[in-house]
């Protein structure tokens, strides 16, 4: 059972390293947001959509994107992968921005956006500093 485990973690780190997906929060230059440790969900496939991140997100808005992981041990396993928990979002694929105010957390924002593929998906995330994130997404997106 502990080599199926560690042989996930690894096939997971290989995976990782393969696409460029960072295994730790990367240092990113020029920030115009930066929150770690927040919730969010996809909704890019099936498990993604019935699977929240519970507070274990860093959300960065740098160099025209929006950039969302999870924080290292939560991006192991390829349970990021499976529940759609990576962003890497140019300013200008995204089509809406909708703050979300009933029912829910404070601080939560529905973003859609396109891929280069054409497809469509949709990221929920919950921040604290919603004006500052609000701020920043409009800065990306109007460039």
């Amino acid at each position: 059972m502990m080599f199926a485990v560690l042989t996930l973690v690894a096939a997971s780190l290989f995976y990782r390293f393969h696409k460029g997906k960072p295994i730790l929060l990367p240092r990113i230059t020029n920030v115009d947001f930066k929150e770690t440790w927040r919730s969010g969900q996809s909704d890019r496939h099936f498990p993604s959509g019935l699977a929240q991140a519970p507070g274990i997100l860093w959300i960065v808005i740098a160099q025209n994107r929006l950039q969302v992981g999870p924080h290292f041990p939560f991006n192991l396993a390829l349970v990021a992968e499976a529940f759609g928990w990576d962003h890497s979002v140019p300013g200008n694929s995204i089509l809406d921005v909708r703050v979300v105010s009933s029912g829910t957390a404070a601080g939560a924002v529905t973003i859609r956006y396109r891929h280069l593929t054409g497809d469509e998906e949709t990221l929920h995330l919950v921040v604290q500093d919603r004006a500052a994130f609000l701020a920043a997404l409009a800065k990306i997106r109007s460039k």
